[in-house]
C-alpha cells in the first residue's frame, strides 16, 4: 500500500502493476505523493489509507447496508464510491458525525475504493464488492 521511491513515500489509492510512483502519481493516477520518507509520518494525515477508518461488512453486497465509522466526529463529511475501472462514483455527505450508514447502489464486482473527505482530511479504503 506504501512505497517508498527516491526519498518520498508513495500511498496506493487503488491496485497497482509495473506503475512507477514518480511518474504515476497525480489526482487521477494511481500513486498519491506522500511527503519525504524522514517525516511521512507527520505529512501522511493530509490524505492516507487508512486504518482510522472501519467498514463493515467487506467484502460488500449491492443492497446492502456499509457502515464507515470514522473513527472520531467530523463537521463535513464527503464519502465517494468507485469501482477502479472507474464509472460513475456513488456520493454521500454527512454532517457533524462519526459513523455514516451507506445503502449500496449498483456498483461493479470486484474492488471498489471509498474516498472520504472530512473537514480537510482524505482517507481511502479498499473494498470488494461481491
Amino acid at each position: 500500500m506504501q512505497a517508498s521511491r527516491n526519498g518520498n513515500v508513495y500511498v496506493a489509492k487503488w491496485w497497482t502493476q509495473n506503475e512507477d510512483p514518480i511518474t504515476a502519481s497525480c489526482q487521477y493516477c494511481p500513486w498519491q505523493l506522500v511527503g519525504p520518507c524522514a517525516s511521512a509520518r507527520a505529512a501522511a494525515p493530509a490524505s492516507v489509507t487508512s486504518d482510522a477508518l472501519t467498514v463493515f461488512p467487506n467484502p460488500v453486497l449491492t443492497g446492502n447496508r456499509l457502515s464507515v465509522d470514522l473513527g472520531q466526529r467530523y463537521e463535513q463529511v464527503e464519502l465517494e464510491l468507485v469501482g477502479i475501472s472507474g464509472g460513475k462514483p456513488y456520493k454521500v455527505v454527512a454532517k457533524n458525525t462519526r459513523t455514516v450508514e451507506l445503502t449500496l447502489p449498483a456498483l461493479p464486482k470486484g474492488v471498489v475504493v471509498l474516498q472520504v473527505r472530512a473537514d480537510g482530511h482524505t482517507f481511502t479504503k479498499r473494498l470488494l464488492n461481491q
